[in-house]
């Protein structure tokens, strides 16, 4: 990710595209936050890419801590080629 918490300065790494699907309710209130911060201040933005990279960063990090401790807790080869799915 091209931003680090509590630096002064980034680093710009490459990004890619990724389609979420979203409550059209929420998709709603977005629009209207966003509509009501240009009222406030044209020069702030609600960054929802970035927002949800952050928090998908959060995600991938707890699953990957989450997959380590089960993989610690196996015994040599139980669930071989098993796959996690949500």
């Amino acid at each position: 990710m091209g931003r680090k918490a509590g630096t002064v300065f980034q680093s710009q790494e490459k990004t890619v595209s990724l389609s979420v699907k979203i409550p059209e309710s929420l998709k709603k209130r977005i629009d209207e936050l966003r509509d009501r911060l240009e009222q406030v201040d044209p020069n702030l933005s609600f960054n929802t890419s970035q927002i949800c990279a952050d928090t998908l960063e959060v995600a991938v990090k707890s699953g990957e801590a989450e997959i380590a401790q089960l993989s610690s807790n196996r015994p040599n080869g139980a669930g071989a080629g098993q796959t996690v799915h949500s």
